[in-house]
């Protein structure tokens, strides 16, 4: 890991960067959903997941990508785990088919 992160000094920069900003967004939206009557564990949950799942892994699968775009493979295939689900979890995102 340590020769991953003097290699890649700029992607290491931009990771922890979006898991700081990541962290601003998630705690106060934590916060609020602690308000609402949600569960703290709950909430605090979801800010670990939403932040190293949603951002760091899928900073380090775009960064597995790069590599084998660079490597020269005829097809690279990227799976980002929890795009859709963040947003349903927070709220954001209506998972009725009638928008109710």
């Amino acid at each position: 890991m340590l020769v991953f992160a003097v290699l890649n000094v700029p992607a290491v920069l931009r990771i922890l960067g979006l898991l700081l900003l990541e962290l601003v967004i998630a705690v106060p939206l934590a916060l609020l959903g602690v308000i609402k009557g949600h569960g703290w564990g709950r909430e605090m949950s979801m800010v670990l997941s939403r932040t190293f799942i949603g951002i760091g892994l899928r900073e380090v699968v775009t960064i597995g990508g790069k590599v084998d775009v660079t490597r020269g493979l005829p097809v690279v295939h990227l799976n980002f785990l929890a795009t859709t689900s963040l947003p349903i979890a927070a709220g954001r995102v209506r998972t009725s088919p009638t928008g109710r």
